[in-house]
């Protein structure tokens, strides 16, 4: 059975994936299902991460004007879309998958989480250093990519409080550290942004919003783990 329900994890139906992830827990076989459950991760990740990387360079085409025709930006503005939404859902299915290793005790899976988010968590240093020379908006915009990405890191927390392990714990503390304190930095930026360019504070302010409900979203989830024991 348990083979059969790590085959369905590549079924195109997502209805069919989602029910085979509630299925993959006990009484299955645990290698068997944890197996399936971290190359799926790997294959899903590697999806995540090629679509990301499409909606940026789609995004820096359409604010370089290099598509200057009606159609060829409405061209652009409609593929972007279809992006974001594969991207949404790519990232829902994500969550699915980590969610369930978390009832898993096994601490290849901590370190597997763990290395999930730590990327996430570099990226904010890794943009201002990369763009200390730049345009000002060019910083901004790193940095809103950098936290577009630390608002998906916040999805290894619950799992990891569920898992439960020293190691485990540390994790969601630095996530939340870096959390914190990006909020704080942010609040700082929104409250100076009246000075900045056009167009700044409504993008500080996006960003402010999706972080703070990242915030509220990933304690709530921790909250009901800990409920739960």
């Amino acid at each position: 059975v348990a083979h059969r329900l790590a085959q369905a994890l590549q079924d195109e139906d997502p209805a069919v994936r989602t029910r085979a992830v509630d299925l993959l827990g006990q009484p299955q076989n645990a290698l068997v299902a944890v197996e399936a459950l971290l190359e799926t991760l790997s294959a899903t990740e590697r999806e995540h991460l090629r679509l990301d990387k499409e909606l940026r360079e789609l995004v820096a085409k359409r604010r370089s004007g290099r598509s200057s025709s009606p159609a060829g930006v409405q061209e652009l503005e409609r593929r972007e879309g279809e992006v974001s939404a594969t991207l949404a859902g790519v990232l829902a299915w994500r969550k699915q998958i980590i969610e369930a290793l978390g009832f898993f005790p096994d601490e290849h899976i901590v370190t597997t989480l763990r290395e999930l988010s730590q990327p996430r968590l570099a990226a904010f240093p890794k943009a201002r250093e990369r763009n200390a020379r730049k345009d000002i908006l060019d910083v901004w915009e790193a940095q809103a990519e950098a936290r577009e990405r630390l608002s998906a890191a916040m999805d290894v927390n619950a799992p990891l409080v569920r898992l439960g392990s020293r190691t485990a714990l540390a994790v969601v503390l630095e996530n939340l550290t870096v959390l914190r304190d990006e909020l704080d930095l942010l609040r700082q930026e929104d409250s100076r942004s009246s000075n900045g360019p056009p167009g700044l504070r409504p993008m500080l302010e996006a960003q402010l919003s999706r972080m703070h409900d990242a915030r509220i979203r990933t304690l709530a989830e921790i909250r009901t783990v800990l409920a739960a024991r």
